[in-house]
């Protein structure tokens, strides 16, 4: 039981981190590598993609645990 709550555990850490990861390296191509330069500007911080990473690590975890219900529901129809 306890190695089952420590796998989902680190399954939901790694998924948090990789959505964060993932929207850290879209700031940086987009923002600071000079790929795209109608949108390259040195001057932006990485500080202020603070705030979208915890709206979005937010509605992962929502999304996360609103999925996580549903799958219990349809199972519990299915054995009925």
């Amino acid at each position: 039981m306890a190695v089952r709550l420590l796998e989902k555990l680190i399954t939901f850490l790694f998924d948090i981190l990789a959505v964060n990861i993932a929207l850290f390296c879209a700031v940086l191509l987009r923002y600071k590598s000079n790929l795209f330069p109608e949108f390259y500007n040195p001057n932006l911080e990485l500080s202020s993609y603070t705030v979208p990473a915890v709206i979005m690590s937010c509605v992962w975890i929502t999304l996360f645990f609103s999925y996580r219900s549903i799958q219990r529901l349809v199972q519990r129809i299915a054995v009925r």
